[in-house]
C-alpha cells in the first residue's frame, strides 16, 4: 500500500508519524512548486518503524521551510491484525449459522498506526479516505 500525506509545515527537520507492525519499503518526500512535485533528499534511506514509540522517523537532509506544502509518500506492507486493533480479522454467524470472516477496524485510542502510516494522536485529528488492498490469494 502507499499512502501520499499531504502538508503545510513550519521550519522542521525531521518528519514522524506513528507505525506499528507495519513494514515500510520505500519513503519519498516532494515539495509542490508551481504545481510541480519536486523530489526532497532524505538522509534515512530505508526508514523502519521503531519501537517501543512506534515512530517512523523521515529525515529531509535540509529543514523543511515555513509555510510550503509537501508531501510524504510511503509505501508499506501489514498484515490482518487479530487483537481487535487497527485492521484487523473478525467473524459473525449469518441468520442460517454459518461462520462468516470479516475485515474491520479499530483506529481509536491510537490503533490507526497498525493499519497504515499517520499522525496517530488526539491532537492531530484529520480526515482521511483510505483503500485497502489485499493479495489475490488472501484466504481468512
Amino acid at each position: 500500500a502507499t499512502i501520499y500525506i499531504s502538508a503545510t509545515v513550519a521550519n522542521v527537520s525531521e518528519i514522524v508519524l506513528h507505525c506499528e507492525d507495519l513494514t515500510i519499503t520505500k519513503v519519498e518526500v516532494t515539495r509542490n512548486i508551481n504545481g510541480e512535485p519536486q523530489p526532497v533528499p532524505i538522509s534515512n534511506d530505508s526508514p523502519q518503524c521503531e519501537m517501543p514509540y512506534a515512530f517512523l522517523r523521515v529525515a529531509p537532509t535540509q529543514a523543511l521551510q515555513l509555510n510550503q506544502e509537501y508531501t510524504v509518500n510511503v509505501t508499506y506492507r501489514g498484515n490482518l491484525q487479530t487483537d481487535m486493533r487497527g485492521f484487523y480479522r473478525s467473524w459473525y454467524r449469518d441468520s442460517s449459522g454459518t461462520k462468516r470472516w470479516m475485515a474491520t477496524t479499530q483506529f481509536q485510542p491510537g490503533h490507526a498506526r497498525k493499519a497504515f502510516p499517520c499522525y496517530d494522536e488526539p491532537g492531530f485529528k484529520a480526515l482521511f479516505n483510505i483503500t485497502i488492498n489485499r493479495e489475490d490469494d488472501f484466504k481468512p
